[in-house]
């Protein structure tokens, strides 16, 4: 199970996902489970996808979910989803697709 240092993490993301019509993503958040290597790739695919369009949020003038700025969300769920792939084995899928961003 995926750890999250704040319960706002799955939340945040959870938003997104359901905003990005993702339903894979929203199954991965659910069960905060990865339990393969294509799991692994296509969660990190989906976090900088929602980093993405956090950024456009932004851009276009939307207020971030919480009080806290969606950058700092970003940030939290960075390290707990990196964090997570590299506990269960699948860190350098997660530094692959990072570094292709």
């Amino acid at each position: 199970m995926i750890a999250y240092k704040f319960p706002e993490e799955r939340n945040y993301a959870l938003h997104y996902a359901t905003k990005m019509n993702d339903s894979r993503a929203i199954e991965l958040l659910e069960t905060g489970e990865v339990r393969s290597e294509e799991d692994a790739e296509y969660f990190s695919e989906f976090f900088w996808r929602m980093v993405d369009s956090s950024i456009e949020d932004e851009e276009n003038g939307l207020a971030p979910i919480y009080t806290e700025s969606n950058e700092f969300w970003n940030e939290k769920l960075l390290y707990s989803i990196s964090g997570h792939l590299e506990r269960i084995g699948f860190g350098m899928v997660w530094e692959r697709v990072s570094d292709s961003k």
